[in-house]
């Protein structure tokens, strides 16, 4: 199935986006966002999310300030149907599916109707969701081992030998072989734009030119308004010249339409682009060679090799941890604390709920709610200040730990509590109340926030600068498993997370 979500009413007029199941989107006016519209300011920075898959498709509200409408209708989540139009802020999409054709295939003398592709058969792989439990335990599985394993993304080899070697393997696999799903990154190597990138993930497509009406627009006067298109097809990662002016080189040979690999270079107007397939792009699936020894670490009974297999697979932007972490919170533990700590560092807006039901779990002791710090979604404030109220003088104090860590906000009272022979000064919880009162309107725009900072876009080195040590490193994380960052764990100054707190 696929799909197309072009802009009928907006800044972003005619714009389109095309997606081929099974792939996910994500639209907003943040960095967050896979389609990116920074000129409607009355949408949010992750606003909604569409999902394309073999037997249908959905879009999902990502707890939008101004919610997203269908029909005149506000949604959470909704199927959606040929024709329907999509209103986020002041943006309409119109949404049209190509449906595979039915009845006789047309090879039988049929005519395929107009407008309608041909069904492609689902890939046969098999991608984890959650990491499966190893047939046995390897107890010479250190923590420096696992953590060495940080090291498994590296930059991209531009030998040519190198994509020469990878280009065997993929034909020597036949042609029956399936194609495992992965993403692509395409980057600005050349004077205009240097620098800059698109990180696509498995099923999308990015058309590249000159004027806005391209996703990814150059200030190169030599590309034509729409100069090519990089798609995930049946083959892999195809480019095709959009019937530009000055044609599309890929490794010097001008090319109508080709499949692009990790190291090419591709050379449009003046500006050139380097490509990279797998490895350090976005992957729908486990890389093979580092799964298992991830999922064997995140299972061992040493508490500190888990927490390093698992900080360790973030890093390494293994694509089953996220899920892996939210089946950890749909039946929570204290021998957990690792997994539900790393779901409110990666979570997304939609897991929202599922981090207000773990944070509900008394069970697993006051320092839950450093969870809903690093989560620091702007609707869970009102939780914090409830818990602010508590009789419980442990969770009193980390809650509004919590608050201050969220909204940057100093609510301290004349009260101190001892708590294992260390004083703590209480919050003073009206004012905290009276001020998140006044001033919420202020968080509106976003679904991350540290120290008043929003914090739900890419990681720059100005954002980087203006936050706490805690916070930085969780940016980093979270930028690198969304591929946002490029940078790597020893850039950053190490420092202990918080122990919880002993009652």
């Amino acid at each position: 199935m696929k799909i197309v979500l072009e802009i009928i009413e907006g800044a972003g007029f005619a714009r389109k986006r095309s997606l081929r199941a099974p792939a996910v989107l994500v639209v907003g006016r943040g960095e967050a966002s896979d389609w990116m519209l920074p000129d409607d300011p009355t949408m949010s920075s992750r606003h909604f999310e569409v999902s394309v898959q073999y037997d249908g498709c959905t879009v999902t509200d990502l707890n939008s300030t101004n919610g997203t409408i269908i029909d005149g209708k506000r949604i959470s989540r909704q199927s959606i149907t040929d024709g329907i139009k999509i209103k986020a802020g002041s943006t309409v999409f119109r949404v049209f599916i190509l449906q595979p054709a039915s009845g006789t295939s047309p090879i039988a003398g049929l005519q395929t109707p107009k407008n309608k592709l041909v069904a492609e058969p689902p890939p046969q792989q098999k991608s984890p969701v959650v990491a499966p439990k190893p047939s046995k335990s390897d107890p010479s599985n250190p923590v420096g081992q696992v953590l060495r394993q940080t090291d498994v993304i590296s930059p991209t080899n531009h030998a040519q030998a190198d994509v020469t070697a990878k280009r065997g393997a993929l034909h020597a696999a036949g042609p029956s072989a399936p194609r495992p799903k992965t993403g692509a990154v395409i980057e600005v190597v050349s004077t205009f734009g240097h620098g800059r990138k698109s990180i696509l993930r498995p099923g999308q497509s990015i058309t590249v030119g000159r004027t806005e009406k391209s996703d990814f627009a150059i200030a190169d006067p030599k590309l034509s308004a729409a100069h090519f298109s990089l798609a995930d097809g049946r083959s892999g990662w195809q480019l095709t010249d959009l019937g530009s002016g000055t044609g599309t080189a890929v490794n010097g040979v001008k090319r109508s339409t080709t499949v692009v690999h990790t190291g090419d270079r591709i050379v449009a107007g003046q500006t050139e682009f380097l490509v990279t397939i797998g490895q350090s792009a976005p992957s729908s699936g486990r890389r093979s060679g580092s799964g298992p020894s991830f999922q064997e670490g995140i299972r061992d009974k040493d508490p500190q090799v888990r927490r390093a297999a698992i900080h360790a697979a973030a890093w390494c932007r293994e694509a089953w941890l996220l899920d892996f972490c939210r089946e950890c919170a749909y039946d929570p533990s204290p021998d957990q604390w690792d997994a539900l700590e790393m779901l409110s560092i990666l979570g997304i807006p939609t897991d929202l709920d599922l981090i207000r039901s773990v944070n509900g779990r008394s069970d697993l002791g006051p320092s839950r709610f450093e969870w809903l710090a690093s989560f620091g979604h702007p609707a869970i404030v009102p939780d914090l200040i409830d818990a602010m109220r508590s009789e419980d003088r442990p969770v009193v104090v980390i809650a509004a730990g919590a608050f201050s860590r969220i909204t940057g906000w100093e609510i301290d009272s004349d009260a101190v509590a001892t708590l294992q022979e260390d004083d703590f000064v209480l919050p003073d919880v009206d004012r905290a109340e009276q001020e998140w009162t006044r001033l919420c309107g202020q968080f509106a725009s976003g679904t991350r926030f540290h120290q008043g900072i929003e914090t739900s876009g890419m990681p720059t080195p100005e954002l980087l600068q203006q936050l706490d040590m805690r916070s930085r490193w969780e940016a980093c994380v979270r930028g690198k498993y969304e591929g946002t960052w490029n940078g790597s764990p020893f850039d950053l100054q190490r420092y202990s997370v918080h122990d919880p707190v002993e009652v």
